[in-house]
């Protein structure tokens, strides 16, 4: 390999590695990024139902002081935000590690859009059916919808930032 030929490929990513720019390897970096957020995931899945309670009781009892709420509502509320928040993140990933794959200029199109929301699908599905697995936990349907509705908002909310950002950049 000619490291001195300015169009060699390889030579460029390892050189602009090195001077401190974006990874050359935006694949493995996006993609354990991924496989990090579905991890954390799992993890919390798998936790018994009472520790699961414990985790989000501190959250859920500051919000039922200071909004006057119930303490099951609150509860509710926290525990429904954060299964939308943790899918709603791994749609914003899953959309960029796609792109990866599927891309090789950086646009986002309809089969990356599709194909990142159905691989969350699958994840908040099989997650769900795994929590049967977990001491006090149940498989529960309005989950996955819930997980899902957040996989869809994360990616929408990069695919409308990029337009946004297009525009404005024409203007």
């Amino acid at each position: 390999m000619n490291k001195s030929n300015p169009h060699n490929t390889m030579y460029n990513k390892e050189k602009k590695a090195s001077q401190g720019g974006f990874p050359a390897n935006k694949k493995l970096l996006y993609t354990m990024i991924t496989i990090l957020i579905m991890a954390v995931i799992f993890i919390h899945s798998a936790m018994p139902a009472d520790l699961s309670s414990r985790e989000s009781g501190l959250i859920s009892g500051f919000l039922a002081d200071y909004l006057h709420l119930n303490p099951e509502v609150a509860s509710f509320l926290i525990r429904k935000c954060a299964h939308f928040t943790e899918y709603m993140i791994l749609g914003i990933s899953l959309l960029f590690t796609m792109g990866e794959y599927l891309t090789s200029n950086g646009a986002f199109s309809r089969p990356l859009i599709l194909s990142s929301w159905g691989i969350g699908t699958f994840y908040a599905v099989t997650d769900e059916i795994h929590q049967i697995f977990s001491p006090g936990r149940s498989c529960e349907f309005r989950d996955m919808c819930i997980d899902c509705a957040g996989v869809l908002t994360g990616i929408l909310l990069i695919c409308i930032y990029r337009k946004m950002k297009a525009g404005n950049a024409g203007s």
